[in-house]
């Protein structure tokens, strides 16, 4: 099985079984949104996907990043750029601390 394969059923998988998100943390400074997630070793965090680009931050750890149909491994710190419309996912292979960075001009209502 390919990795876009493996990554496709992990995510189909949690969708199904409700897997809970792990814990977040918003803050928003000066039109600025940052949502930080830290994700136990062997999570899946799955992402819809926004209208807006973004920033996304591997501050620690290690895992691997779905972007559409790439596929590529991280290990932080680390930072990559997410377009808009593109599906995205991240597999925390050790414990992760992961930010997003995003305008609030772009979204908003994600600041709630």
């Amino acid at each position: 099985m390919k990795d876009a394969e493996v990554f496709a059923a992990a995510i189909e998988h949690a969708r199904l079984t409700g897997t809970a998100p792990p814990p977040e943390e918003t803050t928003v400074v000066g039109g600025v949104i940052r949502r930080e997630y830290r994700i136990a070793a062997g999570t899946l965090l799955i992402s819809d996907t926004h209208d807006y680009d973004h920033l996304s931050i591997l501050l620690s750890g290690a895992g691997v990043l779905k972007r559409g149909e790439t596929i590529q491994r991280l290990t932080g710190p680390c930072m990559v750029e997410i377009k808009a419309g593109i599906e995205h996912a991240l597999y925390a292979v050790t414990d992760c601390v992961w930010d997003c960075v995003w305008s609030l001009n772009l979204a908003p209502a994600e600041a709630e």
